[in-house]
C-alpha cells in the first residue's frame, strides 16, 4: 500500500469516529491561505454546515486536495 494510500485509510478512518486529523500541506495550491509545509487541521462535518469560502479535504483521483468552496 502507498503512503498516499496509508495516509488516507487513517485519515477516513480518524474522522469517521468524529476525530480532527493535524497534518502538514504538501504543495501551494491554496496560498495565500494555506502554505506549503503549514500544519492544516481538519473535523468531520456535516455537508448542510460547509458554507462558501469554507476549506474542505477531498479525496480525488490524486489523492486527498484541499479546496475552497466557491459556491
Amino acid at each position: 500500500m502507498s503512503s498516499s494510500a496509508h495516509f488516507s485509510a487513517v485519515v477516513d478512518g480518524l474522522l469517521a469516529e468524529g476525530l480532527r486529523v493535524r497534518f502538514r500541506a504538501n504543495g501551494r495550491s491554496m496560498l495565500p491561505t494555506v502554505r506549503d509545509g503549514e500544519c492544516v487541521i481538519v473535523a468531520p462535518v456535516q455537508a448542510a454546515r460547509v458554507a462558501t469560502g469554507d476549506v474542505l479535504l477531498c479525496r480525488t483521483w490524486r489523492g486527498e486536495l484541499a479546496h475552497r468552496v466557491t459556491r
